[in-house]
């Protein structure tokens, strides 16, 4: 039987690294709003997935990758991926700081950020959406949808 208080639990912390994230693509796209007025055309897409992993031993990490997409891109696949973990939250959010600063210099090119909402990765390979608002604002997608 699953324990509720850990479902709370990461559903807690999937909420926190999802409005972290989506805190960045507000700040992104308003960098990168300001760039496409600019130029007239978007240079590509940031597509964020974060992901809270379970490993055997019961650990987790708190991990997210971020896609890159040119137009030239776009129906092949990415053309760039990151990724960061930690194993708190606390050290997702320092290792998004970081990250953030590398995502900027594309935002300044027009390129615009979206995310996913938050899965959860069971030892099994079991993904399962664990944090998504009420409501999906633009540029928010459910991984149910993916």
């Amino acid at each position: 039987m699953p324990n509720p208080k850990k479902a709370s639990s990461d559903r807690a912390a999937g909420e926190m690294l999802f409005t972290e994230i989506f805190k960045l693509v507000e700040q992104l796209n308003t960098t990168a709003g300001l760039a496409l007025a600019e130029k007239g055309t978007k240079s590509g897409n940031m597509t964020f997935s974060p992901k809270i992993i379970l490993e055997e031993d019961g650990k987790k990490h708190y991990t997210c990758s971020v896609d890159i997409y040119t137009p030239q891109t776009a129906e092949t696949g990415p053309e760039i991926n990151m990724e960061w973990d930690g194993t708190s939250v606390e050290q997702f959010k320092k290792a998004l700081m970081t990250v953030a600063i590398a995502l900027s210099s594309l935002a300044r090119e027009a390129y615009i950020a979206d995310t996913y909402t938050v899965a959860l990765i069971k030892q099994d390979g079991e993904e399962t959406e664990i944090y998504a608002p009420e409501i999906l604002e633009p540029g928010m997608y459910s991984i149910k949808d993916a």
